[in-house]
């Protein structure tokens, strides 16, 4: 058994550096050749630990103690397998479990060590019995921690210097007695000797791996998000202006959805809590299920869009006037304190019901939700890592308070944003989920410092809010060629699906499809249907001929984050697929599609994706409305409401093509290819297989 245990952490030890070497050579380590990694680490160390339990017990104590030690050692390694290849990494009572078990199994191989000290003097044997005394307590503080509510919350005083000090006496008295009463070794045994082989080939693989680590971590890197170098730095003045201006209007929208979405959240929970508890019942009821859900999935709209808009303004010091970087950067503070905040009060007002918690950590395929997405967001936004750097650009903001009255917004916004910050750090700081131990005097000194900017605060910030969500900034696959293509196919009234791959709005919309838009023609078009003096038409008609920021003719009309707004051809268009769809109906059911259409311009987003108010919108829903009752798309409950997610547009073509009920006519479609960055020009063939792509194609 002994033996071929010592063989088993040797092959482990080995195959481990051959992952290791083969990941160093490829210069990446994927998500498998972690996991392998990981598989034969834990191998090796629970066989040492066995190892250990096992080898030559002098005493029938020691022989329990070592099977005790060894059944714990298995257990731990059998969960730690799991951990590493199940989704169990997110269940926190795994955690628990393998915390205890690993600390029975090292205690115990720990003070089997101990015990072959020699004892043959009195001072040794004193030592020993410190020693393993001072092991026990350690181990016994340390398991007790795994019973509070947040086991990764630091441990008070009460427990951190009885921790301490017991740490103390093992690792003194352990130093000790290896140098001064270790017994004379044994013979060497050829498994002795693989087992010490395989150590000596995986030693100085660590120490490169760790050298290359070292290396990444001090070099400035890209991060998380990986965009073109100075994104705002490209932009010229007016553009940023306009963007600024645009943001701050969003922000104000999505302030107001995520403040009503808070009361209806607190009311909700009260009555279905109260309900269920009169009713003795531990399941929801359908109509509770549906609004749990649904204000939930409103949260991760309006958190998504916030996190897309504070992203956009990380490179803020790349502006160089000063009055406009200092607005940049309170529109995208404001966008992570709102985001913050809101966060904060959702995982507050449930993670101490665990029926709900279980309710929102259920996935929704449809929407693209994962599961555990509840316990992200609260692992996101409780880290006391997070607290610090939030400290930190919060320290920046009113360390220069003085300052934000230059920036040259107008009064009424202005006022507004500080009284957004203001709410929304002092509701942040008086959470009761919030990190604590915070070192503000040195976070003051160092905002202080003239040569202080918080770029990387917020890009630290950002990244563990957004967790696995990556934003890659890339050139459309689409090129302007294939856009003056597509530009000689289209006709007003047709109807536009896109995708953007690597895009953060994707990631909680439906589909491979995530987007549609509405081509209503260039002014020169709009006015040749007639329509120029439709009163929707004419009331917005300055609007719509104002050249967009590519001095390109406005022609389509989209709902995006922004709201209802005219776009350009290669703004609306500047993605990685599209389809065109021409409605299979008349010219007048066209024109009047089409002005229906421009009535909706102006309207903010729909971050709740209601059907059944007009007052705001989604993507899809300005299509549904300009064709409501002249083509029929039917709406699909999701999530508890009924929506049209625009990968049902795809669906419902390929459903009814080359059938008397076809209503959408096949224009023409822009793919890309799997692994390409050009797209080709498809046919309806491979658009219809479009639809039922995993919405990671591509990326």
């Amino acid at each position: 058994m002994s033996a071929f245990l010592r063989y088993l952490v040797a092959v482990s030890l080995v195959l481990f550096a051959v992952v290791m070497l083969e990941s160093l050579i490829a210069g990446t380590v994927h998500h498998g050749r972690a996991r392998m990694m990981l598989t034969l680490v834990v191998v090796a160390a629970g066989g040492t630990l066995i190892i250990a339990d096992l080898v030559a017990p002098r005493t029938p104590w020691e022989t329990r103690v070592g099977i005790a030690g060894s059944v714990a050692t298995l257990a731990a390694v059998s969960i730690s397998l799991l951990l590493i290849w199940t989704d169990l990494i997110r269940v926190a009572n795994a955690w628990r479990a393998w915390w205890v078990l690993s600390g029975l199994s090292l205690t115990s191989a720990h003070i089997l060590v101990l015990r072959r000290a020699l004892g043959d003097k009195p001072w040794r044997l004193w030592a020993r019995r410190t020693t393993i005394g001072g092991t026990l307590c350690f181990a016994t503080l340390v398991i007790a921690l795994t019973f509070r509510r947040d086991v990764l919350a630091p441990p008070g005083p009460f427990l951190l210097y009885p921790i301490w000090a017991a740490l103390a006496v093992e690792v003194v008295g352990s130093l000790f007695l290896w140098f001064w009463a270790r017994p004379d070794p044994q013979p060497v045994t050829i498994p002795w000797r693989a087992f010490r082989w395989g150590w000596y080939i995986v030693s100085p693989v660590l120490l490169l791996a760790l050298g290359f680590y070292l290396g990444r971590v001090t070099a400035p890197g890209e991060g998380l998000f990986k965009r073109d170098a100075g994104a705002l730095a490209a932009m010229s003045p007016q553009e940023i202006d306009d963007m600024v201006q645009l943001d701050l209007d969003r922000l104000r929208s999505i302030a107001d959805s995520i403040a009503s979405g808070q009361r209806r959240a607190v009311e909700l929970r009260r009555t279905v809590v109260e309900a269920m508890k009169a009713q003795k019942r531990t399941v929801f009821t359908p109509d509770e299920d549906d609004a749990l859900r649904s204000l939930f999935f409103t949260y991760l709209a309006c958190r998504t869009a916030l996190l897309r808009m504070a992203t956009s303004y990380q490179d803020f010091t790349a502006v160089q006037d000063p009055a406009r970087r200092q607005r940049c950067f309170l529109v995208g503070f404001a966008a992570g304190t709102v985001v913050f905040d809101a966060s904060l009060a959702i995982v507050a007002l449930c993670h101490d019901e665990p029926l709900v918690c279980d309710k929102l950590n259920e996935p929704e395929e449809a929407w693209g939700i994962p599961k555990m997405m509840f316990d992200r967001v609260h692992e996101s936004v409780t880290q006391t890592k997070n607290a610090e750097v939030f400290e930190e650009m919060c320290a920046y903001y009113e360390e220069r308070r003085s300052e934000w009255s230059r920036c040259g917004l107008d009064a009424d916004d202005l006022s507004w944003l500080e009284r957004a910050l203001d709410h929304g750090i002092g509701a942040v700081r008086k959470s009761p989920l919030y990190g604590r131990g915070v070192p503000l005097r040195l976070v003051l000194e160092k905002v202080k410092q003239d040569a202080y900017t918080p770029v990387y605060a917020v890009q630290t910030l950002m990244s563990t809010w957004i967790g696995d969500t990556r934003i890659v900034r890339k050139k459309s696959s689409i090129t302007r060629q294939q856009l003056e293509e597509l530009r000689a196919k289209l006709e007003p009234g047709d109807v536009i699906l896109e995708r953007r791959n690597w895009y953060l709005s994707n990631a909680f919309l439906p589909g491979f499809w995530p987007h549609a838009e509405l081509y209503v023609g260039t002014p020169e078009q709009v006015e040749k249907l007639g329509l120029r003096d439709e009163p929707a038409v004419r009331d917005r008609w300055d609007k719509f001929t104002t050249p967009g920021h590519d001095k390109e003719p406005q022609c389509i009309l989209e709902s995006i984050s922004e709201g209802v707004s005219f776009s350009t051809l290669p703004e609306g268009c500047s993605a990685d697929y599209i389809v065109v769809l021409r409605p299979r109906v008349g010219l007048e059911e066209k024109k009047k599609a089409i002005v229906r259409a421009f009535t909706h311009q102006g309207k903010p987003y729909d971050f709740e994706f209601d059907f059944f108010s007009a007052d705001k919108l989604v993507c899809t829903e300005l299509v549904y409305r300009a064709y409501e009752g002249i083509v029929h798309f039917e709406l699909k409950k999701i999530m508890g409401r009924m929506t049209l997610p625009a990968v049902e547009m795809a669906r419902k073509f390929t459903k009814e093509a080359g059938t008397a009920k076809q209503e959408l006519e096949f224009v023409g479609f822009l793919d890309t290819p799997r692994g390409g960055d050009r797209a080709v020009w498809a046919d309806a063939a491979m658009f219809c297989e479009s639809a039922e792509r995993p919405r990671a194609f591509g990326e």
